[in-house]
């Protein structure tokens, strides 16, 4: 082999071996940054997930507020006001009035869905949530819309 040939060999060789070392380079780099770019996103992801939660708890929180100050306005109001009951039934919110003798009558089937509610919500209105008034009845009911 000439000399000339061994010189471009040479030369081919150390060409090969820059351009493996140049891709090696750029793919780490490009590794570096796509990881980087999915740690950016699992930390907004779990900015989002945080942020959602404290609004749910929150939600939770004034259902239960809710729930307990109504609790306390029955115990308070007069006797002489019409009384009623909540209850889910078939997945809404259905409005009973409570008679004197103490039975039941329908007052009104509403549309507002049972399905979305806190878990506690739901379970208060399988036992039935007694309210005072029509005043009482139509705030606890704004709640829910």
């Amino acid at each position: 082999m000439s000399k000339f040939n061994k010189v471009i060999l040479i030369m081919v060789s150390f060409l090969v071996v820059l351009t493996a070392i140049i891709t090696a380079v750029i793919f780490s780099n490009t590794n570096k940054r796509e990881e980087a770019n999915e740690k950016k996103e699992t930390k907004v992801s779990e900015v989002i997930l945080d942020e959602c939660t404290e609004e749910y708890e929150m939600l939770q929180n004034k259902a239960i507020t809710t729930s307990t100050s109504t609790s306390k306005k029955v115990n308070e109001s007069p006797k002489n006001e019409e009384q009623f009951i909540l209850k889910e039934v078939e997945g809404k919110i259905v409005i009973y009035t409570i008679e004197k003798n103490g039975e039941e009558k329908l007052f009104e089937k509403t549309e507002i869905s049972t399905e979305y509610l806190p878990k506690k919500d739901r379970l208060e209105l399988e036992q039935g949530i007694k309210l005072q008034g029509k005043e009482e009845l139509n705030q606890f009911i704004e709640n829910f819309e």
